[in-house]
């Protein structure tokens, strides 16, 4: 009995040393370290605050005629680091060929994909830059309309916007376009110019594709815009005897007309057919 206490004693003392041990060794330890300042994390609460917009197009969208349409970025008070954009639209209406990096966002992290209906690509701020802040070009789309129909192009919600500081998508507002490409105007022709009246007279009349011209991709006129034309020919008047009125006058004869001056008075010119009329042959 006495010998079993003395070895429960015994393995008592041998556990409190070893838990002295540890203790002062930790005390020890911790003694010797650097102390310093906690540290405070500040978590950020997601606000939306950059805006992407389309701008407008480099020129009049025409049917089957290539053009381009910038996309634009304000970061407000943001800090932007990425912007992975995807860009829909009807593939049956317009179609996009291609898409130029912009100056805002210079780093590409994703090449540009394009496929039926959908352009995705990612952009970023240059990794020591601290994030891009204020306004400016992000991509310029290079597009073709294939009708002379309304279309539409819209900012898919898988667009993201990356920003120092802010959780998540920092993306307020992204508003899609609709664009209606212009008409087209055939041309039409004027009327034909005016004809030499003169008897005997061989001419040239042109007229122009004016009415109206065509415009925005229409059709141009058809035709020639000239044609040749001969009038008639000149009536050989024969012998007028002088009477009534006329006598003592000075008769000459131009063309088809007559010119009978009175010596000292205005002249005055007469049809052909009117002296013959009046006069006879």
């Amino acid at each position: 009995m006495a010998k079993t206490k003395s070895k429960s004693l015994h393995l008592y003392l041998i556990f409190t040393g070893l838990v002295l041990f540890l203790l002062g060794a930790w005390y020890v330890i911790n003694s010797r370290l650097p102390t310093s300042e906690p540290i405070t994390i500040n978590e950020v609460t997601p606000s939306g605050t950059v805006t992407l917009s389309f701008g407008t197009p480099s020129a009049p969208l025409l049917k089957n005629t290539a053009s381009t349409l910038p996309i634009t970025i304000n970061t407000s008070t943001s800090l932007v680091t990425t912007a992975s954009l995807v860009i829909t639209y009807d593939p049956d209406k317009v179609i996009i060929t291609s898409v130029a990096q912009g100056s805002f966002l210079p780093n590409t992290l994703a090449s540009t994909v394009i496929t039926s209906g959908k352009a995705t690509f990612t952009y970023a701020a240059p990794a020591d830059s601290g994030g891009k802040q204020g306004t400016g070009t992000v991509a310029t789309l290079s597009l073709k309309p294939l009708t002379t129909g309304t279309f539409t192009l819209t900012f898919n919600t898988g667009t993201l916007v990356t920003a120092v500081g802010q959780f998540g998508n920092v993306l307020k507002t992204a508003n899609p376009i609709t664009l209606t490409p212009l008409q087209p105007v055939n041309g039409g022709w004027s009327a034909w110019s005016a004809k030499n009246p003169a008897c005997g007279f061989s001419g040239t009349q042109t007229r122009t594709c004016t009415n109206p011209a065509p415009a925005n991709g229409g059709a141009n006129c058809t035709g020639s815009s000239t044609q040749t034309y001969t009038n008639p020919a000149c009536p050989i008047p024969g012998d007028l005897t002088e009477t009534g009125d006329v006598t003592g006058d000075h008769v000459n004869i131009y063309d088809y007309n007559l010119l009978v001056t009175n010596y000292g008075n205005p002249y005055t010119i007469y049809d052909y057919n009117d002296l013959v009329t009046h006069y006879g042959q």
